[in-house]
């Protein structure tokens, strides 16, 4: 496996150092080459630095997430339906977002920078903040920057971003030919 996977982390103390023009297309170049259904490429990203745009999403972050605000980048990223793929009754944008998304996050480990996705935002007002349009649905918003000082968070974030970077095991996620997982006799009992 590529070191590079296990070096990636959604971590949270971010450094206020700017991104350049450069810098900020690289992580969009990298989703650009993302595979998607049909080569549908259906992602759509919205970068923020500062600004009226930049502070209207600001707002639209949970409490929780509030350290994002100190990111240089605050992306919405999303995709609409229509512009997806559905194949057999399978809905293929959002995932094929994911897969964009994934290529920004590992380009940006790749330079040594962070790049956290986050679910914690209010759809509704980043959506607004970008302008949007109804139907695009906004997954994820990524802060990215360089790495800053983790004595910068409350003691709660530090904590998470302190913590051992753990996965399930191999066993509990993936299995030869047949599906059957331990938890499967447990759900619904």
């Amino acid at each position: 496996m590529d070191p590079l996977l296990r070096k990636r982390r959604s971590l949270r103390a971010f450094a206020r150092t700017e991104l350049s023009k450069e810098e900020i297309e690289s992580f969009f170049e990298a989703a650009r080459w993302a595979p998607s259904c049909f080569n549908s490429q259906p992602w759509r990203f919205v970068a923020t630095t500062k600004g009226p745009a930049r502070e209207a999403l600001d707002g639209a972050l949970s409490r929780g997430n509030a350290w994002a605000k100190a990111a240089p980048l605050l992306i919405a990223a999303g995709a609409r339906r229509q512009d997806g793929v559905v194949t057999d009754g399978r809905e293929y944008y959002l995932h094929d977002l994911g897969l964009a998304v994934e290529n920004l996050l590992l380009e940006a480990a790749s330079r040594g920078w962070m790049a956290h996705p986050m679910a914690g935002f209010d759809a509704g007002v980043a959506r607004a903040a970008v302008g949007g349009p109804r139907d695009w649905i906004i997954e994820a918003l990524i802060a990215v920057g360089h790495p800053g000082d983790p004595s910068s968070l409350d003691e709660r974030t530090r904590a998470k971003d302190e913590s051992p970077n753990e996965r399930k095991s191999i066993d509990e996620v993936f299995q030869r030919d047949r599906y059957d997982f331990p938890e499967e006799a447990r759900v619904g009992k």
